[in-house]
């Protein structure tokens, strides 16, 4: 994730936060707090969160199936620690 972020040329928290959100529409919004946990490890995101967070660094679309099969891959039961 830091990868698409760095290509996006390495917007700030804010900026990505903005990026899309549409206004009075949560699904669309990502807080500068979600975006800090998941850049800094603390969370993993959501499937919907990974795709606002590629939206946000204009990752083209084409790209996103690539990025939820590793999203699956490491949410996966049989690949979490126990």
């Amino acid at each position: 994730m830091r990868g698409a972020r760095t290509t996006a040329g390495e917007p700030t928290l804010r900026a990505m936060a903005d990026r899309h959100a549409v206004a009075d529409s949560a699904v669309s919004h990502l807080p500068r707090s979600t975006l800090h946990d998941i850049m800094s490890g603390r969370r993993v995101p959501t499937l919907a969160q990974l795709r606002r967070f590629l939206q946000a660094c204009d990752t083209p679309p084409a790209d996103f199936p690539a990025w939820e099969a590793a999203w699956h891959r490491v949410t996966s039961p049989s690949t979490r620690p126990r």
